[in-house]
């Protein structure tokens, strides 16, 4: 349990550091803000960290994004759902963070087009619009 909460102390940290230098960062792509922010659990190929390396035991919903059976069937509301909500928000592990207002609405729907393309979905299809639309949703609930 120690090393669990001292995981996601440390991507806390690592996360907040990075939207504070977001600049140095460059993150102006959906690849970029994937590298930044995304690659420490779900790894650099979406196939997910070991668990020696993130501290946790990934749960049974963990996805691969190299496994289409297990992202082309996710409706683009879904995925920018979690991103911007968190794994909660769908019912999924709550070890998946929320981003929040951590990221533009543009940089949520480009790491979510970044991750369906890159992984073998169909993607590139989230606008800002779409994240607009999914924020008034969440503040309803």
């Amino acid at each position: 349990m120690r090393l669990k909460c001292a995981s996601l102390l440390s991507a806390a940290i690592i996360f907040s550091a990075q939207m504070s230098g977001r600049q140095q960062l460059h993150l102006d792509t959906g690849k970029q803000i994937y590298q930044a922010a995304c690659t420490a659990c779900h790894g650099p190929e979406g196939k997910g960290m070991p668990q020696s390396t993130v501290g946790f035991t990934a749960p049974r919903t963990f996805p691969d994004f190299t496994q289409c059976d297990q992202t082309t069937p996710e409706m683009n509301s879904d995925w920018k759902a979690v991103i911007r909500e968190g794994g909660r928000f769908r019912g999924f592990s709550s070890i998946m963070p929320a981003f929040g207002d951590g990221y533009s609405d543009a940089d949520i729907a480009a790491v979510s087009n970044f991750v369906t393309a890159r992984f073998g979905a169909e993607g590139g299809h989230l606008t800002e619009k779409d994240i607009v639309s999914l924020r008034k949703l969440a503040a309803q609930q």
